[in-house]
């Protein structure tokens, strides 16, 4: 047997797709790297209502590439990893925690320009990678980096 289609989303550049669960309720967070010619556009969450994904929020981003869900201490977050244009070696990637309602800004992260995000826990310490890559003909020698939970956001803890 094979997948069948069950939707169609219209998206604006999209780069990834991370699907995740809050309370047993399912959501799709689509990171959308352009709206015609911008690279600023929204990245879009959607909500399962038990036969379709529905349109839920919408995130300001900036030629987003990623979305990580994680959960620490049963709060759950979702960081964005921004590109940016290009013209900048800095791009502010955010994170966004979940206040019951919605997802709302939580923190932002000076980062080179963004492509991936990954958390993982060692030991319980929380741990969020970012890794970062060339724009548009840029160097391709950069630096990612780690950025360890201290309890109430997260810090620079290396850079590799």
């Amino acid at each position: 047997s094979a997948f069948a289609i069950a939707q169609h989303i219209a998206t604006f550049g999209a780069q990834d797709w991370e699907h995740f669960e809050i309370d047993g309720e399912h959501y799709l967070a689509v990171a959308s790297c352009r709206f015609g010619s911008s690279v600023d556009s929204a990245s879009v969450i959607y909500h399962w209502n038990g036969t379709s994904f529905t349109e839920f929020q919408r995130i300001q981003t900036n030629a987003a590439q990623d979305w990580k869900h994680f959960a620490i201490d049963g709060k759950h977050y979702l960081a964005v990893a921004n590109l940016g244009d290009g013209s900048e070696s800095q791009v502010e990637s955010t994170i966004h925690r979940w206040n019951g309602t919605f997802f709302a800004e939580f923190q932002r992260i000076q980062t080179n320009p963004a492509r991936d995000w990954e958390h993982f826990d060692i030991d319980g310490e929380h741990f969020l990678a970012v890794a970062t890559g060339p724009v548009f003909g840029t160097s391709t020698e950069m630096e990612s980096q780690i950025y360890r939970w201290e309890g109430t956001s997260f810090a620079q803890y290396q850079r590799i």
